[in-house]
């Protein structure tokens, strides 16, 4: 079906062909548009004047055997034909449309090019009162579904067996899927005007799990990280620099009551980190994923406050050489700049969870800011 020539010759010399199903239920032009083969749809469109009239067994038009199949350049030259604007959100017999199609087996790329185009409607449901983005949900949550293989055909991926997942019987190409139909529901509820209950859905999605071995490996590498911090800012405390006779100054006094102040948080901050880590080693935390990545956050902030210690044990260093100070000062504030570029990803996401925890729960917050002040108020009114 792939050579053009044999697709003239097979209209030109017995049109009646071109009308015959296989053994699926497909006709010609649904084969090649589940191919990909796009000269010989456009070659058998010519011979078609509706394509609505040629459906397969399940109902199916061009655009959803293209979607559903991930034919990406098909499904762009269906889109901008205006010929064919009836086929965009036509149902088949379950009542899916092509985006419900492309969402289902994860096509990713497809579903952001039918969600781009205003006249697919994203709200569209099937007969299971399903919207695109309600189908990927069902999926997920039910454990089980279909992902399509390069042969064509496909697999199981099974996302509740969670224990598995921990054992190493999942392999990368289960993850990856997981990861793609979630990719597919973060594009569908943008689509559909993301609210608060559609950010806890996804959160409430079964995610890929760690392997056993992945795992320990992480809890290993972060705990060392989170004693090392301990152990330095420990003995930071200890060896200040500018103690005794150097803290004839104020500015001294200062700078040395900052570095013990961001020393004490960073070494703080390590051992929640540590404990966290700790729990997990020992099998008592109930959610591991977060527990992880909880532990990574507080590592992340005692690194962070370590590097400004560090500024103020440089400031009280070389504050008496003006030359060098400048030098030192200014090139410690471009490194330090170079910090925040990196880390900007993980204080973007604190942010963010903070402002999510604010909105969802504004009148909870107040409250217990309102028990707080109260509780100040009558703590002062006792003294």
């Amino acid at each position: 079906m792939g050579f053009l020539f044999g697709a003239r010759l097979l209209v030109n010399r017995c049109p009646v062909a071109a009308s015959q199903r296989n053994e699926e239920g497909n006709l010609p032009i649904h084969v090649a548009s589940q191919k990909g083969h796009l000269e010989v749809v456009r070659e058998l469109l010519i011979y078609w004047f509706d394509p609505m009239d040629f459906l397969n067994e399940k109902g199916q038009n061009i655009l959803h055997v293209a979607a559903e199949s991930g034919q990406m350049k098909l499904v762009e030259e269906l889109l901008g034909n205006r010929d064919l604007e009836a086929l965009i959100n036509e149902k088949d017999y379950d009542g899916n449309t092509p985006l419900h199609l492309a969402a289902m087996y994860g096509r990713s790329e497809i579903v952001h090019a039918l969600v781009r185009d205003k006249r697919v409607d994203t709200r569209i449901v099937n007969n299971e009162k399903l919207k695109p983005s309600g189908v990927v949900v069902k999926l997920l949550q039910g454990g089980r579904f279909e992902a399509p293989k390069s042969d064509g055909m496909n697999k199981l991926i099974d996302t509740k067996h969670e224990d598995d997942a921990a054992r190493g019987v999942w392999n990368k190409s289960q993850k990856a899927e997981v990861r793609k139909m979630r990719k597919v529901l973060q594009v569908l509820v943008e689509a559909d005007d993301k609210n608060e209950f559609d950010n806890n859905l996804i959160s409430d999605l079964p995610r890929t799990t760690l392997t056993t071995e992945e795992l320990n490996r992480g809890v290993g590498n972060l705990l060392v990280v989170a004693v090392l911090v301990v152990g330095v800012s420990f003995a930071g405390v200890i060896t200040v620099p500018g103690s005794g006779s150097d803290l004839s100054s104020d500015s001294s006094k200062y700078l040395r009551s900052s570095f013990i102040g961001f020393d004490m948080l960073a070494m703080n901050f390590s051992l929640i980190a540590a404990i966290i880590l700790c729990r997990i080693s020992l099998g008592r935390a109930s959610d591991v994923t977060s527990s992880m990545k909880n532990a990574t956050y507080y590592n992340f902030y005692s690194l962070f406050c370590m590097g400004i210690a560090f500024t103020f044990i440089l400031l009280i260093t070389v504050q008496e050489h003006t030359g060098f100070f400048l030098t030192i000062i200014t090139s410690h504030a471009y490194l330090f700049f170079i910090q925040l570029v990196c880390s900007y990803g993980f204080m973007l996401s604190t942010a963010n969870k903070i402002r999510s925890f604010l909105r969802a729960n504004p009148f909870k917050f107040m409250a217990r800011m309102k028990r707080r002040m109260d509780v100040r108020t009558s703590l002062m009114g006792r003294e």
